[in-house]
């Protein structure tokens, strides 16, 4: 007996859900293995898996905002129809703890797909891999600590996901989208999947990219794209448990804000919470010449260096412009990166502590 619903009967009793994923019986029906929600299909359908082969379109593809949008699902539905439509590709997906991602991923998808359907043997797990019946792989990662990111060393991955990708710093995501984000067969198109609330370390840079849309260097636009998810999307778990609203309801700020709302400026992702976009940000406006504009320089290595670029205006009113961070860079890395982004020629001086001599 098969518990998969067919195509037809999951489209009847629940209209909002598209099928996505899907299994042939013996009888030639279609079976729903995963079906997605509108907002879910949204990004769905930004990823190459949902668009004509060669056509341009996103590489990094953040979605999500606020709790209860349905992103681990999506994350488990991309992982699968990447392994099912590309034959022998490799997927990784990240959550922040070896225990989070058994927890959010491992477990939920021997539980979603079935090991063996109509006789065949779908799936196989071991070393926390999942091998697919025709050779794809879906692994399960963790990235706490920056050295973490060498565990991917070596193997190409043709979609990486980053599960609550605001936990991860810039260093963990450029490093690996940087290095380990390529086609590992012929016939794939690779891309990475960013699901996250506001909040945790990695804000700054990913509400530079997805929310801001502050691009740098060889970022090019058309290679981002963020679609928002709140927990109203998520149709099935409103039914499922409608008191989690009302719990949402009752965190403190800038949590309250950030995973009920989705609103990546609450608390400005920083140590001072009360800061306001609204109030202390302003849209980028040309520095006259007679403005004195100077730089501030906190060395690191292990820990990001922070190089910041501020002007006064000639009333005495500061604006910082822009800051640089990186990590593990030498000095004349740290440099190059700085002169990249700020006009260190229209610097009147620079200040900074005595580490960094």
């Amino acid at each position: 007996m098969n518990d998969l619903p067919t195509v037809s009967e999951l489209r009847a009793s629940k209209p909002h859900l598209t099928p996505v994923v899907n299994l042939t019986d013996a009888d030639g029906q279609l079976r729903a293995l995963y079906a997605l929600q509108p907002k879910q299909i949204e990004a769905y359908n930004l990823t190459p898996l949902a668009r004509p082969h060669g056509q341009d379109g996103p590489v990094h593809i953040g979605f999500g905002g606020a709790a209860g949008g349905g992103k681990s699902h999506l994350a488990r539905v991309i992982a699968t129809s990447v392994a099912f439509s590309w034959p022998g590709s490799s997927t990784l997906i990240y959550r922040e703890t070896k225990d989070d991602v058994k927890k959010n991923h491992v477990e939920p998808f021997k539980l979603e797909v079935p090991q063996y359907f109509e006789g065949q043997k779908l799936w196989s797990f071991a070393d926390m891999c999942l091998t697919w019946f025709n050779g794809s792989k879906t692994y399960f990662g963790y990235l706490q600590h920056a050295d973490d990111v060498k565990r991917a060393q070596g193997p190409a991955f043709d979609c990486m996901i980053f599960e609550e990708a605001t936990f991860y710093t810039w260093f963990m995501i450029s490093w690996l989208t940087g290095n380990r984000l390529r086609s590992s067969v012929d016939g794939t198109e690779p891309f990475a999947f960013y699901p996250s609330n506001p909040g945790g370390r990695g804000m700054a840079w990913y509400k530079r990219l997805f929310i801001q849309r502050r691009f740098r260097g060889a970022e090019r636009p058309e290679d981002y794209a963020f679609i928002q998810a709140k927990l109203a999307d998520n149709i099935e778990l409103e039914i499922r448990n409608p008191s989690y609203r009302r719990k949402l309801d009752t965190l403190p700020e800038p949590h309250r804000s950030w995973q009920r709302d989705g609103n990546f400026a609450a608390g400005a992702g920083s140590a001072f919470s009360n800061i306001d976009w609204k109030r202390h940000l302003v849209d980028p406006f040309p520095i006259p010449d007679y403005w004195l504009q100077f730089g501030s320089f906190d060395w690191g290595y292990r820990h990001p260096f922070s190089f910041g670029h501020y002007t006064v205006t000639e009333d005495g009113a500061l604006f910082k412009i822009e800051t640089v961070t990186g990590v593990r860079l030498l000095p004349h890395e740290q440099i190059q990166r700085i002169k990249s982004i700020v006009p260190v020629e229209k610097l009147h001086y620079v200040v900074s502590g005595h580490d960094a001599w």
